[in-house]
């Protein structure tokens, strides 16, 4: 397991000392004779920290996958740093939980099936098959397309908005959604030939309107 931070220097009379941090503060492990022994040193007590955090929520390291080097997920959705400090998630305007990840906002949902749930056909999105976006246990995630994605939230009522030739401002209608991405002609073309803004175009073909199209 890595962490920034080495953990040890090498002194001016040529031996290594060691040392930690915990709860923002420094103490050290000791001095050794060689830079492999204070290595050892300080990887035992970093991987003896961690473990004792995990137990502490009912999991085994063993258990757990390293994350971008810097994190332990579990199949449970339970994501801890590697000073043994379990993530706390937000939850997103969407009612997904999210958290900073490396210094990023991340889908928490999505780590998990990342390092849980295989994906043999790289599909694109994950589906919580329970329609429970908080329950990020590994075995109610699934790999999908986007839209397998968007049946399934239409079948479990996350999605209940009119959509299709059934919106009141619709312009297109299914057949013509599916000649669109066909088409090899521009955005511009077809919103000439079909009479619509270019835009309509773009957002049918990029799927962001029309997703229950397949």
């Amino acid at each position: 397991m890595r962490e920034r931070g080495k953990g040890y220097r090498k002194t001016k009379n040529g031996r290594y000392e060691t040392f930690i941090s915990n709860h923002c503060k420094n103490f050290s492990l000791g001095t050794y004779d060689n830079e492999q022994d204070a290595k050892n040193a300080v990887e035992q007590y970093r991987n003896n920290r961690l473990k004792e955090s995990v137990q502490q929520f009912g999991h085994k390291l063993e258990d757990g996958i390293i994350y971008e080097d810097r994190y332990l997920v579990f199949s449970n959705g339970d994501i801890f740093n590697l000073n043994g400090v379990k993530m706390t998630p937000c939850i997103d305007r969407s009612g997904y939980l999210h958290g900073l990840i490396n210094g990023r906002s991340r889908l928490y949902h999505r780590i998990i099936a990342e390092c849980f749930v295989p994906n043999p056909y790289n599909k694109p999105d994950v589906n919580h098959i329970n329609g429970i976006k908080t329950d990020n246990r590994s075995e109610n995630i699934e790999w999908c397309t986007r839209s397998e994605n968007v049946i399934h939230a239409y079948r479990t009522g996350l999605e209940n908005v009119v959509v299709g030739v059934n919106h009141h401002a619709s312009k297109l209608n299914d057949d013509t959604v599916r000649y669109i991405r066909q088409s090899s002609k521009s955005s511009y073309e077809l919103a000439k030939e079909l009479n619509v803004d270019s835009s309509t175009i773009r957002d049918a073909r990029n799927n962001k309107t029309w997703r229950h199209v397949i």
